[in-house]
């Protein structure tokens, strides 16, 4: 049982692992696409702390809507 055990965490850790390497892309992806919206937000008085934390919401909210899905 045991060993049934560490084989069903390891399995779940290298699933996180690879989770937060998709989120990490798919975050890095929507910043580069949105390139030019960054640009204007930062023209019109945005802080830079305002712009990461809405994309980090974003992300987090698609991961609480998909995540349950799957």
């Amino acid at each position: 049982m045991n060993i049934i055990k560490a084989i069903t965490y390891s399995a779940s850790a290298i699933i996180a692992i690879i989770a937060m390497i998709a989120m990490v892309i798919n975050i890095r992806k929507t910043i580069n696409f949105n390139a030019k919206e960054i640009g204007i937000l930062k023209a019109m008085g945005t802080s830079p702390e305002m712009i990461s934390s809405l994309y980090l919401a974003t992300s987090m909210i698609m991961c609480l809507v998909v995540i349950p899905l799957a």
